[in-house]
């Protein structure tokens, strides 16, 4: 499945239309560069939902674990089409397994080594999008 990484209405909307990509992949960094903030989130997604993309990945923001778990349950309230993207930290992970224990789809992003893979694996994310320090981020399906 091919997913595309962009917030901006204008690029996705024609690539949208293609019938080609499973859905979108946004991270605070993407929505910043089209203009938006996480406050854009839900309307971001009825777009997308309007438009045919099927699913919605969205990266909850904090730095401990009750300000993932805040943000993580805004995103997953979103609806069913909607993955809740976390870090691979410590909070992350214990966000992630929280909401995988809930019936939430979770992908694990800012993965650097594999040992990362294996925790996110452990916490059942369906998804992990490993990081390099030279390369850009790229979703994995599992």
């Amino acid at each position: 499945m091919l997913y595309l990484d962009s917030a901006d209405r204008t690029q996705l909307e024609p690539l949208l239309r293609t019938g080609v990509f499973a859905g979108v992949t946004t991270n605070p960094l993407i929505l910043q560069r089209a203009g938006l903030a996480a406050a854009d989130l839900p309307s971001l997604h009825t777009w997308l939902g309007e438009r045919g993309a099927g699913t919605f990945f969205a990266q909850a923001t904090g730095a401990s674990a009750d300000e993932l778990r805040a943000s993580s349950r805004a995103i997953a309230g979103l609806g069913d089409d909607v993955v809740v993207k976390l870090p691979a930290t410590s909070a992350g992970l214990t966000v992630a397994r929280e909401l995988v224990d809930s019936g939430c789809r979770v992908l694990v992003t800012a993965v650097y080594h594999p040992t990362q893979i294996l925790t996110a694996a452990a916490v059942g994310a369906q998804w992990i999008a490993p990081t390099s320090d030279e390369q850009p981020k790229a979703a994995a399906t599992g």
